[in-house]
């Protein structure tokens, strides 16, 4: 249930109410984890599910995280908005006590290299399905919205142009490890030209947030300890020129031949930062956030209330004319995780959680350097770059579900698996006789 769920999850959506993505998708995940809590329940009274490891590096910071959010709550300004969320955004507190319990069930249950290798696959499935979507919006063949596309951006099933590139930042890299994972050559064609379709896709949402994270995906990927890995230098010789072709049929593929050079023009418009208004939104939002955290650094304003304190907090720190601009509309967040967390919760909230996804960086990469299965460190070296490509997202936008949903998931199934080699790598050393063992075998 919880691999299905990573492929059909992502196409969700329905025209029928105000909230055409989001919602549904957060109902439907729901659903699935009392579908999964069910199931193991029945699992744990058959004694088919084991123990839950503990890793103090990631539990306590999490447990702290948890706790430090709930006091959050408690001294919110506003505890509605604190526990939903805002509105097209739903990342209360209930999302986020959502988020974390995936990453535990995925931790109860992802516990073999295999069930790992499915999960990546059940993405790559989910992936190929939303890129395949984006493409027929682009050649403007979309039944639903009939070749509406904002500012000329494809947002496929996930419901705008950067969540999207988030989403596919997250698939990409593991989608290429079935590449390398898998040993029949038919396979790993099928998951070369569906990760191959991703990054196409990803190009068409014209999201800079999301050219800079794939590039630090593969700069993640190719500068990992290849010797290691087991790749050869054929093999990482593939890689770029796969990336080679990826430009070439995207030149070749795109209406009017649009896409690379549209896509270059969007990515460097990033040099013309005193022009550009987006970038400049940002920063006021940014330094608006840190004049909030200045004034209530321990447990903020309240979770997801960053559009509630906004306008007054803008009076004090922008000039007029940015003022009178973002009057026109709702700022729904800071568009960086971490200054939204310590915004709304506090900078010990925002510690915690960055301290524990320290913890999950540091078991993911302890594991690739003595794990002596080739497959498992080229699978958790993938998870290790979609968990970088996230945080960069992360970092210039706001938190999207099925993202940070797919992320919690993914950190749940790598630290099962890193943590499952590292015990059985203890559990193969052998130990030094004692005395009394000598006794015995004399």
């Amino acid at each position: 249930m919880l691999v299905s769920g990573c492929a059909v999850i992502p196409w969700i959506f329905t025209t029928r109410i105000d909230d055409v993505f989001y919602l549904p998708k957060l109902i439907s995940m729901w659903v699935l984890l009392a579908v999964v809590l069910w199931l193991m329940l029945l699992g744990v009274l058959r004694g088919k599910i084991g123990r839950l490891r503990w890793i103090a590096l990631i539990d306590v910071p999490i447990a702290a995280f948890v706790l430090l959010n709930l006091g959050a709550l408690a001294f919110s300004v506003d505890k509605h908005q604190s526990l939903f969320g805002e509105r097209l955004q739903h990342q209360g507190v209930l999302t986020t006590l959502l988020y974390l319990a995936f990453f535990y069930v995925a931790r109860l249950l992802v516990t073999e290299g295999r069930l790992l290798l499915g999960l990546f696959a059940s993405i790559a499935v989910g992936a190929v399905g939303v890129s395949l979507y984006a493409a027929v919006q682009r050649l403007g063949l979309d039944p639903i919205w009939n070749g509406f596309l904002p500012s000329g951006r494809v947002f496929s099933t996930i419901g705008q142009s950067n969540a999207l590139a988030a989403y596919l930042v997250l698939a990409i890299p593991v989608t290429l490890a079935l590449a390398f994972a898998w040993r029949r050559w038919e396979l790993r064609g099928i998951a070369t030209c569906g990760a191959v379709l991703m990054a196409v896709a990803l190009l068409l949402t014209y999201s800079r947030v999301g050219y800079l994270a794939l590039g630090v995906v593969v700069l993640v990927m190719l500068c990992s300890p290849w010797r290691r890995v087991g790749l050869s230098r054929r093999a990482r010789a593939a890689v770029l020129m796969a990336i080679v072709v990826l430009v070439v049929v995207g030149a070749a593929w795109a209406p009017t031949r649009s896409l690379v050079t549209g896509a270059w023009s969007r990515a460097w418009s990033v040099s013309t930062t005193t022009h550009d208004v987006s970038i400049g939104n940002h920063v006021d939002q940014w330094r608006v956030a840190d004049r909030i955290i200045a004034d209530h650094p321990l447990f903020g304003t309240g979770p997801e209330t960053f559009p509630e304190v906004f306008p007054s907090y803008s009076r004090l720190v922008l000039p007029a004319s940015s003022v009178h601009y973002f009057d026109q509309f709702r700022v729904e967040s800071p568009h960086d995780q971490a200054l939204a967390i310590a915004s709304g919760a506090g900078i010990p909230t925002a510690m915690a959680y960055l301290v524990g996804l320290g913890g999950i960086a540091t078991v993911l990469t302890r594991a690739v350097r003595r794990s002596c299965d080739r497959v498992m460190r080229i699978a958790l070296v993938s998870v290790i770059a979609a968990a970088v490509g996230h945080v960069v997202t992360d970092s210039f936008m706001s938190a999207e579900v099925t993202g940070s949903w797919l992320f919690w998931v993914l950190m749940g199934a790598g630290v099962a698996v890193a943590s499952g080699l590292d015990e059985a790598r203890i559990k193969s050393v052998p130990s030094v006789p004692t005395a009394g063992s000598l006794d015995t075998l004399v």
